[in-house]
C-alpha cells in the first residue's frame, strides 16, 4: 500500500496537460493521523506541481484523514461515502476537486 507522500509525489505526473491545458488551480490538502500532512498541488495550464506545506490562497482544501486518501486514490475507499459521512470535507472551489476524479483529466494510480 503506498504512503500519503508517495501518492502525492506521483500526482503531478498523472495530469493530462492536453485536457487540462486550461485548468488553472490550488488545492490544498489536509491530511490527518499517521502518515498524513499538508501538500498543495498547482495546475497552470496543464502542468501540475506537488510542494508540501500550506499554499498562500488555495482555491480549494480537501480535508480527510491519510488513511481515507490513501484508501481513495486506491480503490478501497468511495469517496462520496465519504464526504457524505463527512470524512472528506471540501472547502472552496469543489469544482476542482471533483475534475480530480475526471480520467481524461486525471489519471487513476495504477
Amino acid at each position: 500500500m503506498p504512503t500519503c507522500a508517495e501518492i502525492m509525489d506521483q500526482m503531478p505526473g498523472r495530469i493530462n496537460t492536453e485536457a487540462a491545458k486550461d485548468w488553472n488551480t490550488v488545492i490544498q490538502f489536509k491530511l490527518s493521523g499517521d502518515g498524513g500532512g499538508d501538500w498543495n498541488l498547482t495546475i497552470v495550464n496543464g502542468e501540475a506541481t506537488m510542494a508540501t506545506g500550506e499554499a498562500a490562497e488555495p482555491k480549494a482544501t480537501v480535508l480527510t484523514s491519510a488513511e481515507s486518501w490513501v484508501g481513495m486514490t486506491t480503490g478501497t475507499l468511495n469517496p462520496m461515502q465519504l464526504f457524505m459521512s463527512g470524512q472528506l470535507q471540501v472547502q472552496g472551489n469543489i469544482a476542482d476537486v471533483m475534475k480530480m476524479n475526471d480520467p481524461n483529466v486525471f489519471k487513476k494510480e495504477g
